[in-house]
């Protein structure tokens, strides 16, 4: 049987935790070491306009600056809305030696009080009052669509609008696109995110807790949740700009780009491997094509190493590339058979 239980070496310290008993919506957001964006992040939570009521999960990861002393700030002005969560170092996750969010995060959801759940990390804000009541309106009256999803600005530290999401959902169809409902095989097939997570808005439910317990050894907790979401029903994008995500080379996934290129694709292959079973069995030749592309990039990139080193393991490894490569032509082939396209 699996292990679906989050480890706590050291006890979670809950902090002005006053709000409503029974939130519409959850509202996700961990936050380390950023004192100087997290006041922008929690106004904009705050400015939300419903006819609900939610709650805001706040997780602090015991920050060097004054991180932790903002958000305490806010949950003594703020104790109707903000559950503040004090964390402590020694139940960070590392992956590939780079501390992470991951704990944070989950630990968060294993919180939840509402129906939904919506995320906004700490450096990233939304941009519109009615983000929340446009969500929760399209998945109140849509029961077979898991997620809700929306295109994202791209800022810069200072706030800069530098780029936005849409071109990546235009990697899609146009009739994709006009009926808002996302193929599921189109999303597992693109090789980037097509949404942000600031535009995350889903039915909560244990399953995908218990994935990212699971999947924490995967550097994209990110692709770990999106997927499980997608295993249980449909996800609905609307074209409204609702949250910016703020790009400024302190984060997790800037820390990952400094790591060995291998590590990344051993954690891709982990995670479809992670779903290879758990999806319906038309999608199983997706997941067998994405594994076999990935340990295909792993050969060759151990190929031009040993060619540039060492001469006399040139032979084994070349083959070893090249069967490598067939069978991740062939799949390839089957899913572009099965499903008109690959990315």
């Amino acid at each position: 049987m699996e292990d679906n239980t989050l480890e706590i070496k050291r006890k979670v310290e809950e902090y002005q935790l006053n709000s409503s008993p029974t939130p519409l919506v959850s509202i996700v957001t961990v936050t380390y070491k950023q004192e100087r964006y997290i006041r922008e992040c929690l106004d904009s939570l705050l400015a939300q306009e419903t006819n609900f009521d939610f709650e805001i999960l706040l997780g602090e990861d015991n920050s060097p600056d004054s991180t932790r002393q903002i958000c305490m700030e806010y949950a003594e002005k703020y104790p109707d809305k903000i559950r503040l969560f004090l964390h402590h170092r020694e139940n960070v996750i590392s992956i590939d030696g780079v501390p992470t969010g991951r704990f944070n995060f989950i630990y968060n959801l294993t919180q939840a009080r509402g129906k939904y759940i919506a995320v906004c990390e700490g450096d990233d804000y939304w941009t519109d009052p009615l983000k929340l009541q446009k969500q929760v309106d399209f998945l109140e009256s849509h029961p077979k669509y898991t997620i809700c999803v929306h295109n994202s600005n791209v800022v810069d530290k200072e706030g800069k609008r530098i780029d936005d999401f849409s071109n990546r959902p235009k990697r899609l169809e146009e009739d994709a696109l006009e009926s808002h409902q996302i193929p599921t095989e189109k999303v597992l097939l693109n090789n980037i995110a097509l949404f942000h997570t600031s535009s995350y808005f889903f039915r909560r439910t244990l399953d995908h807790q218990h994935k990212l317990i699971r999947g924490t050894h995967i550097k994209s907790g990110d692709f770990v949740l999106l997927y499980g979401l997608l295993n249980k029903g449909k996800c609905y994008y609307m074209s409204d700009t609702c949250s910016s995500y703020r790009m400024h080379g302190a984060g997790v996934t800037s820390a990952y780009r400094n790591k060995a290129i291998a590590e990344t694709y051993r954690s891709y292959i982990a995670l479809y491997e992670l779903y290879l079973n758990e999806f319906p069995t038309k999608y199983r030749s997706i997941f067998e094509y994405k594994i076999a592309y990935y340990q295909y990039l792993i050969a060759e990139n151990n190929y031009s190493k040993i060619l540039n080193k060492w001469y006399s393991r040139f032979t084994l490894t070349y083959f070893r590339v090249r069967k490598a490569k067939s069978k991740w032509k062939g799949l390839q082939e089957k899913v572009k058979n099965q499903f008109g396209c690959v990315e």
